[in-house]
């Protein structure tokens, strides 16, 4: 059989204010503001909810976030490109306002995510996939699953 990878995730908590720990206020991250134009959609995907910032039209790019982050780093390149392209950035399962982590997950696990939430969105076309960082781990985990839905991998 063929291994699989399993990803363990540990709560934390992120610190606003002064880099001092006696003086900083507990605080979590948060996605950024949705703009008036591109709203965060809710994607039903099996029995799941994935949120996402989904814009424009043309050749589909889908942007996939790093650990511990989510959909909202990647705001200026969505903005910039959804002139000329449909621009797809969801939160993973577990990180910003998707649905919560309830057992370990794979990598191969977020990229069968990431094939439904295009499956929901109507994508038939082959995308430009863009992870970075646990991003990219989940990007090379679609092209080995999802390879006719590839068209680039970034």
């Amino acid at each position: 059989g063929q291994s699989r990878e399993v990803v363990h995730f540990r709560v934390f908590r992120v610190f606003r204010g002064s880099k001092s720990s006696s003086q900083a206020t507990p605080g979590r991250i948060l996605p950024l503001a949705p703009t008036r134009s591109n709203p965060p959609m809710n994607i039903a995907v099996r029995d799941l909810t994935f949120s996402a910032d989904v814009a424009g039209q043309g050749s589909p790019i889908l942007f996939v976030h790093g650990f511990p982050l989510n959909r909202g780093m990647w705001r200026a390149q969505t903005e910039a490109l959804a002139d000329s392209h449909k621009v797809i950035a969801p939160d993973l399962r577990g990180f910003g306002e998707s649905s919560p982590v309830t057992a370990p997950l794979t990598m191969d696990d977020y990229a069968d995510d990431l094939a439904g939430v295009l499956d929901s969105l109507g994508v038939g076309e082959p995308v430009t996939l863009c992870g970075l960082s646990m991003g990219g781990y989940v990007a090379f985990a679609f092209a080995r699953r999802h390879r006719p839905r590839l068209a680039r991998l970034v």
